[in-house]
């Protein structure tokens, strides 16, 4: 199963934990803006919960540090009833992953299907 939790750079919808600020480059100009999540956190872990208890993988489209964050958080807390590795449950994308997420994945044996040439297309749009 997978869903899209948020967005991508291109359609400056990746939902990030800090603002995405004011950038002629992407056409933000409120800077507040931190992106899109789709779907609820509540919704999401009834999704992951259900997946786990049918022994069926469950992954995520989560470009961004925060929508990772959520996706790990949700796979503890299912983790805590049913053992969610033995899913081969994944995390899709996940180019800014923070390292409370890294070692939440790796706790939870959560495989993470990164596409690192992504990180390299965009490098001087990031940068700029």
């Amino acid at each position: 199963m997978k869903v899209f939790l948020d967005g991508g750079m291109l359609t400056v919808s990746t939902f990030f934990s800090r603002r995405w600020d004011v950038s002629s480059i992407y056409g933000t100009e409120d800077p507040q803006y931190r992106g899109m999540l789709y779907i609820d956190e509540d919704w999401l872990e009834e999704l992951v919960r259900t997946c786990v208890k049918h022994k069926v993988a469950f992954t995520a489209h989560c470009q961004s540090d925060a929508a990772v964050r959520v996706l790990v958080r949700v796979y503890e807390r299912v983790n805590q009833q049913i053992r969610v590795a033995l899913t081969q449950s994944t995390i899709t994308h996940s180019s800014f992953m923070n390292e409370a997420s890294i070692v939440g994945a790796a706790r939870l044996e959560i495989g993470v299907d990164l596409q690192p040439a992504w990180l390299h297309l965009d490098a001087s749009s990031l940068v700029a």
